[in-house]
C-alpha cells in the first residue's frame, strides 16, 4: 500500500466501477422519465449498451496486446486505456445534459449511453 501506482489503480478502478454501477441503475430511470419509454419495453434496451461494453473489452484487450508487441510500454498502454475508459465517458454524459440532445429524438442519446458505456470497457486493457 505504500506504492503510488497501487493507489492509482485503486482510484480508477473505484472510479469506473462507482461511474458504472451508477449508470445501469440510473439508465432505465432516464430512458424512462426522459425519452419517454415505458419501462418493460424498453428493458431488453437496456442490455444494448452492456453488450457493446463486452465487446470493447476485447477490442481494447487486443488493442494492448499489438501496441506491447509494438514496443509500447506497458505503464504507457494502461495510461492511455485508462484515459480512454474515463474521459470518453465523462464527455458523453456531460452531452446528455444538453437538452438539444434529446430533441431530435432518443437515437442520440442512446448512441452516447451505448458509447459512454463501451468505452468505460478500455479499462479492462
Amino acid at each position: 500500500l505504500a506504492s503510488p501506482p497501487v493507489w492509482g489503480v485503486l482510484g480508477a478502478h473505484f472510479g469506473n466501477n462507482w461511474g458504472m454501477f451508477g449508470l445501469l441503475t440510473w439508465m432505465p430511470s432516464y430512458l424512462n422519465k426522459e425519452l419517454g419509454f415505458d419501462l418493460r419495453e424498453s428493458a431488453s434496451l437496456t442490455i444494448v449498451p452492456t453488450l457493446f461494453g463486452i465487446l470493447c473489452a476485447g477490442l481494447a484487450g487486443s488493442l494492448a496486446d499489438k501496441l506491447r508487441s509494438d514496443g509500447w510500454k506497458l505503464t504507457d498502454i494502461r495510461k492511455v486505456s485508462q484515459s480512454v475508459a474515463h474521459m470518453v465517458p465523462a464527455a458523453c454524459l456531460s452531452l446528455l445534459g444538453l437538452s438539444q440532445i434529446t430533441q431530435t429524438g432518443p437515437a442520440p442519446a442512446i448512441g452516447l449511453l451505448i458509447l459512454a458505456v463501451g468505452a468505460s470497457s478500455f479499462s479492462y486493457a
